[in-house]
This record gives C-alpha cells, structure tokens and sequence, in this order.
C-alpha cells in the first residue's frame, strides 16, 4: 500500500491564513468574514442529509469513473481546503452542540455533495457501518496505480492525540484505514453512496414530487465491486490548484 500524506500542520497554518481564522480555531475567534469565506467554498450544507433537489440537480452526477491524476499535491491540498472549511463552519455553527464528535455521517454527507459541486465527479460517501464512522472516497489512478484519496471532515475524533483536525491522503494499492478509532480497526466502507445512487434517488423524487431527497437512503453495498468499475474506467482531472 502506497500512501501520500500532507504535512497536516503546516497545511492547518496555511488554510487557517488563507480563511482568515485563528489557528486555535475557537467558535468566538472565527468572525463573520471568515465563517462567509469558508461558506463559498461549502456552499451546501444539511444538519440532517437532506438537500433540496434544485440544490442537487445543479450537480454532475455521472457513472462510475477514477479520476487520473499526476501530480497529487495539489489536488490533496485542494481537498484538504474543503474539508478544513467545513471544519470551520462546524465549529462556528456549533454542530450537533458536539462538533466534529458524532458528527461524521452529517459531515461526509455534506463533503460528498461539496466535492460533486467542486468537480470531483466519481466521489463516493463511505460508511464503515461496524465501526460508526464516514467519511469522502475519491477514486484515483495514480502512477498507473488504482487507489483512492480519503477525504474526512471530522478525523479529529479519530486519533487520541485529537490531530489533525481533518484529513486528505493518498492511498493505492491494497489500501486500509486503520485510526486510534474503534481498537484500531480498518475504516475500509461496508456501505457507500455513489453519484449514480444519488441520481436515481433524485430522479424517483421528483417522479412523486418529493422536493427533497434523503441521502441516506441512497446507501448501499457492493464497494470493492463499484471501485473495480471505477478503476475500468479513468478520466482525466482537471488541474487544480497547488
């Protein structure tokens, strides 16, 4: 298993510079300004998985493809940046009263929706359900290499040392996620979201004019089966920026 890994404090002082916030990231030292910057990168966001299928149909909702990517410093970063604004907006918003404890299945959910928008198309919301913990899956191919970039808006709850706060990381090969979290057990989905569920979803409701659609009810197996179809069929990403 190959892994690429950001260096997560210098990225947190690099992103807490670029959205203007302390980097204590106290709830009263985030100020309105800060909170509006980060709230144009994670323009959509739900307390409960629901989104107004307006909000959705104005996304790209395509079948199954890994994204081909040479460079993964800046698409890492990029990632990296999303997540760290939804951070931001958790903690000023005061999720759950909790934040980002117990709050991983909303979080990813407003990750997965977040990076469609930003033109991640084939991103995936994981769920490893015998462990209780979510997060956001890209598929990749890298060096001629399947694999994935794990995305995960509350990692923070997942290691003792409570850092970092979020996580953007590389992995090919036979990939696992093992964590602090649940005795150290691989975070590998047992369920996942894909934007070809999240389009039938959609579609069934606004057959029965339902104005919202509940992306939880958009789960389902078959992971390893998904990301083989995913891997049969690369794509190019377009550049991102370092």
């Amino acid at each position: 298993m190959g892994v690429v890994r950001l260096d997560s404090r210098a990225e947190e002082r690099r992103a807490s510079d670029m959205f203007g916030v302390d980097l204590t990231l106290h709830k009263s030292y985030i100020t309105d300004k800060a909170l509006a910057r980060a709230q144009k990168r994670i323009p959509l966001i739900s307390r409960v998985g629901k989104f107004d299928n307006e909000d959705l149909e104005r996304l790209t909702l395509q079948g199954p493809h890994a994204l081909v990517i040479d460079d993964p410093l800046p698409v890492l970063r990029d990632v990296h940046d999303l997540c760290f604004a939804h951070y931001i907006i958790g903690i000023k918003e005061n999720f759950k009263g909790s934040f980002p404890d117990y709050c991983c299945g909303m979080s990813s959910i407003n990750l997965f929706v977040n990076l469609l928008h930003h033109g991640y198309s084939n991103t995936l919301f994981a769920n490893n359900h015998d462990a209780n913990h979510c997060y956001a899956l890209i598929p990749v191919i890298h060096a001629g290499k399947p694999g994935v970039i794990i995305a995960d808006p509350t990692a923070q709850q997942l290691w003792k040392s409570k850092t970092p706060r979020v996580s953007a990381e590389l992995r090919t090969g036979k990939w696992k996620y093992n964590t602090d979290w649940a005795q150290g057990a691989d975070l590998f989905p047992t369920r996942i979201i894909t934007p070809d569920t999240l389009r039938r979803e959609l579609q069934e409701n606004q057959r029965v004019g339902r104005q919202r659609t509940n992306l939880y009810e958009c789960e389902n197996p078959g992971v390893k089966e998904h990301l083989a179809v995913c891997y049969s069929n690369p794509r190019s990403l377009k550049n991102k920026r370092a």
